[in-house]
């Protein structure tokens, strides 16, 4: 099956209004980056998720500080949810997409030690 933009959308409709090219750019820039004997049978769905992560924050940017928990307009106090996960996952977890991607990444790591 061929990666490309149209077949992204099929995937994942949610995404028919963005542009084939910047689609097709994160598709051909993980499909170098990500290792298929790592992924094995999970390569094609790692890419398409990990392109999606980055079409969505590509667009939307990304709140590196974390979740807002509360907010407070008048007096300007903001709370942000804090995590006790890698830093590095955070990342990830802030879209659907990244926390998809993650998972099938761990899943794969996991699996990976115990074969022979």
């Amino acid at each position: 099956m061929e990666l490309n933009a149209d077949f992204f959308k099929s995937i994942f409709p949610e995404f028919k209004d963005y542009e084939n090219k910047i689609i097709q750019y994160f598709i051909d820039s993980n499909s170098k980056k990500l290792n298929k004997d790592f992924y094995n049978n999970d390569w094609e769905i790692a890419v398409l998720n990990l392109s999606a992560h980055q079409a969505l924050l590509s667009k939307k940017g990304s709140n590196k500080k974390g979740e807002i928990v509360s907010e407070t307009i008048a007096g300007v106090d903001r709370t942000y949810k804090t995590s006790h996960t890698n830093p590095n996952d955070s990342y990830f977890l802030s879209t659907i997409y990244g926390s998809e991607y993650l998972r099938i990444k761990k899943e794969n790591s996991y699996f990976r030690g115990f074969t022979t």
